[in-house]
């Protein structure tokens, strides 16, 4: 459709469903035409949890993954990407959604950076299993059921408790995916290594700021920039800025103990800012100056 519903009851008016609370809906999709959300840019978060019976490798979907359901986790101002079902009017099931409005001086508002699966891509979606489903609807039932009790002073502060849960809930499977991809993740490691590597041979980490290296990273590794993050941070203990500058200084003492490179060129060419800059990161590290360690090396 190529426009933009902007509040819940916008969303609800387009699913035919009810408004109990302005700023919070929980959609039952299983008899909506989901074909009127395709395409549509929210201007609210949304939960989106589609069938099981979606595409085999719909939104990333590997052999490594459960195949019960898929969940979307939709940002304001990210366009919806159903799997499309051949026959079938819906490939939804559940659709939560809520205001920005809503967790203003919530618990909430302070955890939702937690949540960084509301940054990741369409095609790296949470594949749910048969257990974790049955969760995941228990936390709907309970939004549901708090809604139905109509507004109240303390119902929004509930409601986003409830919000809080679920989606803790799903930094939990998100995790379990992560232990599930071990081999993928390995492979993908490795891979980002070896691209690091290159950019240090062609002169591509001459700038310290490791914003764009993590871009070029994400890039050639088919993955948004949070879920490389969450990736890596899951895979290594590091963030994505920590793994840079961790293979910074190993490029950077490996050139010192194997290259006759004079040590400024290392330093510039590794993004140190200043051969001052190194020294003091080497020495802090190994306790030894850049000239001592080539020689000690």
């Amino acid at each position: 459709m190529g426009h933009e519903i902007k509040t819940g009851q916008q969303c609800n008016c387009l699913l035919d469903g009810k408004t109990i609370h302005p700023l919070v809906s929980v959609i039952d999709l299983t008899q909506a035409d989901c074909c009127r959300l395709q395409g549509l840019k929210i201007g609210f978060y949304a939960i989106l949890i589609e069938s099981g019976c979606c595409s085999c490798y719909a939104h990333g979907r590997t052999t490594d993954d459960f195949a019960c359901e898929t969940a979307l986790f939709l940002p304001p101002g990210k366009t919806v990407d159903i799997a499309s079902i051949p026959g079938k009017i819906c490939a939804g099931e559940w659709l939560v959604t809520f205001h920005p409005d809503l967790i203003v001086d919530t618990p909430l508002e302070s955890a939702l950076p937690n949540f960084s699966f509301f940054g990741y891509a369409c095609g790296e979606a949470l594949h749910i299993s048969a257990r974790e489903r049955e969760t995941l609807k228990r936390c709907i039932a309970a939004i549901d059921d708090e809604l139905r009790w109509g507004i109240d002073c303390r119902s929004r502060h509930i409601v986003a408790r409830l919000i809080d849960l679920m989606l803790e809930y799903c930094r939990r499977f998100y995790t379990r995916q992560f232990i599930s991809r071990a081999d993928q993740n390995a492979a993908a490691v490795a891979k980002a290594d070896t691209m690091l590597l290159d950019m240090a041979a062609n002169g591509l980490l001459r700038t310290a700021d490791s914003r764009p290296v993590a871009k070029h990273l994400a890039k050639g590794l088919c993955m948004s920039v949070p879920y490389l993050n969450d990736m890596l941070r899951h895979e290594t203990g590091f963030t994505t800025h920590e793994y840079i500058e961790l293979k910074r200084m190993e490029t950077a003492e490996q050139w010192l103990t194997a290259t006759q490179r004079p040590i400024a060129d290392i330093a510039r060419d590794l993004g140190f800012g200043s051969q001052q800059h190194l020294a003091y990161i080497l020495k802090k590290t190994t306790g030894f100056s850049p000239r001592e360690y080539r020689m000690r090396n």
